[in-house]
């Protein structure tokens, strides 16, 4: 995964006593160096070594303040296109290794925030505040809340009935790049009686993926009757959809990109009972990976991954 970086600051090629600049990475060192046993907190900066350095004003970790206070920084001491500037610590503890968000100030006395990542660990493109799943009248709800998204594509949601065979159910696009807050909603209506497990897949731009913790909830009778298939899953020219609907209603079918752009739509009516439906509008589309989603009467009532060859 990339190194997490991000500022609301300007990152200047030629760095004056009042730019803004971010840290890209950070490394902590726990009693020798520059700073001898006091510890010390080594800044690397876009572009190499600066010709003068920010302050640091404070550092959080997990939302909470760390307390620690560094002295000023000795950028004579850096070296080369890969060196690092040395903050010395001058009273409190060394925060863990972790996501910092480290807040800077500059000489004019304004400060502003940097999130920057421990040069020794990998950093994860979305942090998880919550996941929930809780069973309404209309099906299983699931909720969850994210922050500091970056490099992140989409959600895949997943079920499972063990506890270790998850299923891809349902597929979100990801809220726009940088989020520091962003909720998400699905209410699963196939589930069936007994004890459901369901977890998030996180994908990045670059196909990595992490998983959230599990939530797992006691469902009741199956909540709809509209069962729900697509195939085949790996196709050249068309796709047959095949749809159980519980009265005659319409169908909208839609193609999207794992980014979101659709590349193909089609409605047909449906009736009470089985339904196939071809989509053979969709030759002409580059390969690779799709969402196809099938709403019946305006409510999602399945979605599927395909992939063109």
């Amino acid at each position: 995964m990339k190194t997490l970086l991000l500022s609301t600051a300007l990152l200047l090629a030629g760095f004056t006593s009042n730019a803004q600049i971010c840290a890209s990475s950070f490394k902590r060192n726990n009693g020798n160096g520059t700073c001898g046993s006091e510890g010390q907190l080594r800044l690397t900066f876009p572009g190499g070594c600066p010709n003068t350095a920010p302050i640091i004003d404070s550092v959080y970790t997990n939302g909470s303040n760390s307390n620690v206070v560094f002295a000023a920084p000795d950028v004579s001491k850096c070296n080369g296109n890969n060196g690092y500037v040395s903050y010395c610590v001058v009273s409190g503890n060394m925060p863990p290794a972790n996501v910092w968000k480290i807040y800077f100030r500059m000489p004019n006395g304004n400060t502003y925030d940097c999130i920057v990542a421990d040069g020794n660990i990998s950093v994860l493109p979305v942090r998880f505040v919550s996941f929930t799943a809780a069973t309404t009248a209309n099906g299983v709800n699931l909720r969850w809340v994210t922050a500091e998204e970056m490099n992140n594509s989409h959600y895949e949601l997943q079920r499972s009935y063990n506890g270790t065979d998850f299923k891809t159910i349902a597929y979100m696009m990801s809220a726009e790049e940088g989020s520091n807050h962003a909720v998400y909603s699905y209410n699963d209506k196939q589930a069936v009686k007994g004890t459901v497990y369901y977890r998030i897949m996180q994908v990045d731009n670059d196909g990595k993926f992490t998983f959230s913790p599990v939530a797992l909830v006691k469902a009741a009778d199956k909540m709809s009757e509209n069962n729900f298939s697509i195939y085949p899953s790996v196709f050249s020219s068309k796709l047959t959809v095949q749809l159980k609907a519980d009265n005659n209603t319409e169908a909208d079918i839609k193609m999207l990109t794992l980014g979101g752009q659709q590349v193909a739509a089609q409605k047909v009516k449906t009736t009470q009972g089985n339904n196939n439906i071809i989509m053979d509008n969709i030759t002409g589309i580059p390969a690779g990976a799709y969402i196809v989603q099938v709403y019946l009467n305006g409510s999602l009532a399945g979605v599927q991954k395909v992939v063109k060859q």
